[in-house]
Formats: structure tokens, sequence, C-alpha cells
């Protein structure tokens, strides 16, 4: 299964250690579901995980933050991804997780993101919560 996760997850993963966000990644390092990136969602969850607030909350320091995004360009699909051209998403910035998913062909795209959430699906990809991909993993859904 190929999951392209928005950075909000990725920040709540380090949040909340035992959190969903950080069980849906370590059902990736179980190499229960496939990440797909992009180089440019690399860097927007290396920026997340830099800023003040966030680093004071979770204690990584820059090198740790540079070793979990190595982790995820060594581990993750990565693709390269063209715009769509239609822009369904009332956030621009989104336009990279919608672009990457179809690129990378991925099922879902897991995030927080009220903007992708109202979407619900973007050309055959599901846009659902983390708990909701947590439940279809475990055979809940």
């Amino acid at each position: 299964m190929r999951v392209v996760v928005d950075t909000n997850v990725i920040v709540n993963r380090f949040l909340s250690p035992s959190g969903v966000p950080a069980q849906l990644i370590a059902a990736w390092q179980q190499q229960s579901i496939d990440i797909v990136v992009t180089e440019s969602i690399l860097a927007e969850y290396a920026r997340a995980l830099s800023y003040p607030a966030i680093k004071s909350r979770h204690g990584l320091m820059d090198n740790e933050i540079r070793a979990v995004i190595q982790e995820f360009a060594r581990f993750s699909i990565v693709v390269v991804a063209e715009a769509t051209g239609d822009r369904p998403s009332l956030d621009p910035d989104d336009d990279k997780f919608l672009d990457c998913a179809v690129a990378g062909e991925a099922q879902f795209i897991v995030s927080g993101d009220r903007h992708l959430l109202e979407l619900h699906e973007y050309r055959g990809v599901r846009i659902v919560r983390a708990a909701v991909l947590l439940a279809l993993l475990r055979g809940d859904e």
C-alpha cells in the first residue's frame, strides 16, 4: 500500500511518540506500508520539524532532524511529481501532496489538514486521517 503522509502527521509523530501518527510511522518501519515522497515534501518535513516552537516540544537536535529526513529519503519511494493542473484544494500548499500521490500511484494521503480531508478523494486517491488508515491496516474497517 502506497501512502503520502502530510507534514502535520510527521510533526505529530514526534510530538506524541505513542500517538496514532507514531503508530502509522511504525507501520512504515515494519514495511506494512510504503511512504511516497518528493524532494519538496522532504524539505517541508525538515522545515516543520526545525521550527523553534516545534523543536522546543520534540527536543530533537538539528543532526537528529537531518537523520530523520535521511531515513525518509532512504526508505521511502521518492518520486518526481509534476503539477496535475487542477487545484481542488483551497490551500495551494496542499498541491504538492496531491501531485505526489498521483505521481507515486498512492492509494492514500494521510493528513490532519481540513482542506485536504474535505476533498475525501483525489484522482482515485483516498484522503484520510491517520486513525482511519491504521484501522484499515488492522482490518477494522
